[in-house]
């Protein structure tokens, strides 16, 4: 199996996903409303548990000077519809699984629309003038899964006995 230096860098040494990774191979998504917040909490098929806090309750994007991995979220409601707006990225790590590239310029727009009880449209919207020409939209539907609960998952920390070669990816066709 063949890996980018790049993936290997940000999957197995514990770099956090960015918000337009979050939905690119996830298992279940959970929204959690408490008083002037939302928990967006999400489980990927890569065992990689993920929270992002957004912020509800009025307040505006910290300065410049504030830049995390995931960004800085805040939300609000148009209508029936939720829309949560990301910036202040540190531009450390990748748009997607797929390793594309993004500033600390990146802004994320994302808007959840529930169409019936039990299905929800997503729109994300992803900007960065320093990385592409135009804004890039992506479009999705959800599904409600009440059968469904995310698990724990621990991520050891600068996982490099992969990169180097001591832990080696299985081949499950070979044990057959």
């Amino acid at each position: 199996m063949q890996f980018r230096d790049e993936a290997i860098s940000n999957k197995h040494q514990c770099i956090p996903k960015t918000m337009p990774a979050l939905f690119d191979m996830h298992i279940g998504i959970v929204h959690q409303h408490g008083p002037g917040e939302l928990v967006i909490q999400s489980n990927f098929a890569e065992q990689e548990d993920v929270n992002i806090t957004v912020w509800m309750d009025g307040r505006k994007h910290p300065g410049p000077h504030s830049r995390f991995y995931q960004g800085d979220s805040i939300g609000w409601y148009e209508g029936n519809e939720l829309v949560i707006e990301t910036t202040n990225f540190n531009g450390l790590t990748r748009l997607d699984t797929a390793g594309h590239p993004q500033s600390d310029q990146l802004k994320v727009t994302e808007r959840f629309t529930r169409t019936d009880a039990g299905h929800m449209a997503y729109q994300m919207t992803l900007e960065d003038p320093k990385t592409y020409t135009k804004p890039l939209v992506m479009n999705r539907t959800f599904t409600l899964r009440t059968d469904w609960e995310i698990l724990e998952y621990s991520c050891e920390e600068n996982n490099k006995g992969l990169v180097e070669g001591r832990i080696k990816v299985p081949n499950y066709d070979k044990a057959k």
